[in-house]
């Protein structure tokens, strides 16, 4: 290929991310072939084990524990997709009803949508596993959610505030600039 190969997958990788948020019908497949292309490249065998496996199959023990070690990984990875998959569902139940949004925990703050934990650290993670999972819910109740949270909670330009949904607006009747902007960074950071 003449180009460094993990240099040139992780090109392939941003050009299907970037072709797929430009809406093309297509891409959503090509950024599914390119990641399994890179995860394929990650977890290949080294040159040497490479070579032996390579038609032998069945004839050399060595090989058979690398095929043997992959079917079990994905048996877990299998696992892994099912169990988040499930997570989502249920985080998914407890959306606000009017809203649509997710709440910041399902305890003392279930009443809130904020951009530090709902946002940041929940949400990024439900959407990915829809990508994975569930391509439809993925293109409808999941982007909705994020057109629904930029119009309720985009407070300060684009920057996001705490939203209450019992009061059916901001949480604080005043900005708090500190807050706006650490719990906006948040989200850029984890989100």
């Amino acid at each position: 290929m003449g180009v460094d190969e993990p240099t040139w997958l992780s090109w392939r990788i941003v050009q299907a991310i970037h072709f797929e948020q430009k809406g093309k019908p297509q891409t959503g497949e090509r950024m599914r072939r390119a990641l399994l292309l890179w995860l394929s490249f990650l977890l290949a065998p080294a040159p040497a084990a490479a070579q032996k496996v390579a038609g032998t199959a069945g004839v050399d023990p060595a090989a058979d524990s690398l095929f043997a070690v992959a079917a079990a990984n994905a048996r877990g990875a299998n696992e892994a997709l099912v169990r988040s998959r499930r997570l989502m569902l249920a985080w998914l139940e407890h959306a606000d009803p009017a809203t649509g949004l997710l709440p910041r925990n399902l305890m003392d703050d279930s009443d809130i949508w904020n951009a530090r934990d709902a946002a940041a650290d929940l949400f990024p993670f439900l959407l990915l596993t829809s990508w994975f999972t569930d391509r439809d819910l993925f293109q409808g109740r999941m982007q909705q959610i994020l057109l629904t949270e930029t119009a309720l909670t985009s407070r300060v330009g684009r920057l996001a505030d705490t939203y209450s949904f019992a009061k059916g607006g901001f949480e604080r009747d005043t900005i708090d600039m500190a807050e706006v902007q650490f719990g906006s960074a948040e989200y850029m950071k984890d989100g």
